[in-house]
């Protein structure tokens, strides 16, 4: 104890000061830092955390709410990750648009096509978004698993066309039976196109499946919160005795249906062309057919609830007066609202919008078209055109390899790699430095453990700039003689080894695991002085009744006294009796 108390009077007091609880910021920042694996979205904020969300805070579409009916997320999810998905999704739509020829006005139908597939899984996620979008760790997982699948699209959509196998075949304009007389040359490219077509449209297969099974347990995670969850009971709502309408909203059933639906005829085209039956005209035209009619599903299952709802006034006017009176409710309406998240749809679309722009400007920039097929070839020969006297001289150990003339074409075109492995630690340890002194530099430190987070992230920073002393070295070239490569400077050892990345990923990993460790015991001592906060303040509270139940009775005992004789019971019978007389 003795010992603890000197080196708590050594270090500044910020260091082992434990979360105050009277800080409701501050409280509300350590609940939100630890994240669960699910949280229910219907569960209304708490009541120290209504006055903290301010209504500035609240997108537009938010704040025209009713204040009896809390319908605000208690833990909304982060803008973040919402970011990196739209990043992800303009990625595909670039890589779409520049894959693409204009050449048939088939061309501009497969395209369109592939847009408004591309454009749903966007849209649908970011519906879900708007309403159901917590902070956990089921979130951030679903969403990035869409961002691999984001970018096995983009990898793959290259060279696949809509009507391929049905009005023609891969690489030609035409449908080509196997029985045509072609030349070996012709023959070559067909078999190139037609594995670049059926390796694309798997994939894409693939990742259209597997997005809709990711949007279906969403949903299915959102339609138990209702209907099981407590979060629905806290925020207030009396059903009127329906078992399925009251705690689920009647949108999340028909989404639900249209994505069962939807999942079997993604998933059956899928099967189809994972075999033989899928580069046939039957199968391919199935094929189509399936992905078109499950996305058109699962738009008609969003649009059905809000044209039932527009239909709604007109169908009471028609029942009769009775159901047109100004107390008559609808059954659509008399449902458990949907939560709301600080997701605006048109704050995203204002987003996407400016990424593609971005993206478009971005896209100017680059090798033209022409030119990249030549570069193609060059490096695609570039092995071939190696002498005879360069193989034999890399046979021999003693020689160094800096001389020969392939490797000094190779150290220029690799110029720009090693130089990068050179100074991308700089920026490895740049990053989490200037996050720790950000953190100061934004406010002071309140506790130990926002002093712990800042400190890991400077003793990383400072343990990757060590790693530049790995420049240091006899040989400073990548490509010596191979007696004297153990003698080359550590950064080439360290690229040959092939871990500049994996090391600098280990690291961030590393302090990113530091960090939600952290997170969770700040939650934790945050709950733990909240419920001490708490106690004591009921504590004083029974300790001012009883001083002032005690103060009364003093102030009772100081009043005089009057003394009271009651008159004996014989007077008393003889007052009696001469009433009666």
């Amino acid at each position: 104890m003795a010992t603890d108390s000197k080196l708590e009077n050594k270090l500044p007091p910020h260091f082992t000061k434990d979360p105050d609880a009277t800080e409701p910021e501050l409280v509300a920042k350590r609940r939100e830092q630890w994240r669960h694996f699910s949280r229910d979205p219907y569960k209304p904020p708490r009541d120290d955390e209504k006055q903290s969300q301010s209504t500035e805070q609240a997108p537009e579409s938010q704040k025209q709410e009713p204040t009896e009916y809390t319908r605000r997320l208690r833990h909304p999810g982060s803008g973040w990750t919402l970011l990196f998905y739209d990043l992800a999704w303009t990625a595909t739509f670039a890589t779409l648009s520049q894959s693409g020829s204009f050449i048939e006005p088939m061309d501009a139908i497969s395209y369109f096509g592939f847009f408004a597939a591309v454009l749903w899984l966007w849209a649908s996620q970011t519906l879900y978004c708007v309403h159901f979008y917590t902070n956990d760790w089921f979130h951030l997982t679903s969403i990035f698993l869409q961002l691999i699948i984001f970018g096995l699209l983009a990898a793959t959509t290259k060279g696949y066309h809509l009507t391929n196998y049905i009005s023609r075949s891969p690489g030609s304009t035409e449908l080509n039976s196997s029985a045509d007389q072609i030349s070996d040359e012709d023959a070559l490219q067909r078999f190139n196109a037609e594995r670049t077509d059926l390796f694309s449209a798997k994939a894409m297969a693939l990742a259209f499946a597997l997005t809709r099974f990711l949007h279906l347990l969403q949903y299915l995670r959102a339609c138990w919160y209702a209907r099981w969850g407590k979060g629905a009971e806290n925020r207030g709502h009396t059903p009127r005795g329906r078992f399925l309408f009251d705690r689920v909203h009647p949108q999340v059933y028909a989404i639900i249906v249209g994505l069962i639906f939807s999942n079997m005829m993604l998933f059956a085209a899928m099967g189809i062309m994972f075999s033989s039956y899928g580069t046939s005209v039957a199968g391919a035209s199935i094929k189509l057919g399936l992905w078109i009619g499950g996305f058109l599903l699962e738009i008609l299952s969003h649009l059905w609830h809000p044209v039932l709802r527009l239909m709604a006034p007109r169908r009471n006017q028609k029942e009769g007066q009775e159901e047109n009176s100004p107390g008559a409710v609808h059954w659509t309406e008399d449902v458990n609202p949907l939560p709301l998240a600080k997701v605006d749809l048109c704050e995203r679309l204002d987003t996407i919008t400016t990424i593609i722009l971005g993206e478009a400007l971005n896209g100017n920039e680059g090798i033209s078209k022409e030119i990249k097929p030549m570069i193609a070839n060059y490096t695609s020969t570039t092995n071939f055109t190696s002498s005879l006297e360069d193989a034999r001289m890399d046979l021999n150990f003693n020689v160094d390899l800096g001389e020969m003339e392939y490797y000094k074409i190779l150290t220029q075109l690799l110029h720009g790699s090693f130089e990068g492995a050179r100074y991308i630690l700089v920026f490895a340890a740049l990053i989490p430095i200037c996050l720790g002194i950000q953190c100061i530099v934004h406010s002071l430190p309140r506790d130990r453990y926002q002093w712990a987070v800042i400190t890991s992230r400077l003793a990383l920073g400072l343990l990757l700039a060590f790693l530049l002393l790995l420049n240091i070295g006899k040989y400073q070239e990548f490509y010596v003689s191979r007696l004297v490569a153990n003698q080359r400077a550590g950064v080439f050892l360290w690229l040959d080894a092939f871990w500049v990345l994996p090391t600098i990923a280990i690291a961030y990993a590393i302090q990113f695991l530091l960090e939600i460790v952290l997170a969770y015991f700040a939650k934790q001592a945050t709950e733990k002085a909240k419920q001490a906060d708490t106690q004591l303040k009921a504590e004083a509270g029974v300790v001012r009744t009883s001083a002032m139940v005690i103060g009364g009775a003093a102030v009772l005992n100081q009043l005089p006294q009057i003394h009271y004789a009651d008159p004996s019971s014989s007077e008393q019978d003889d007052k009696r009796g001469s009433e009666v007389d």
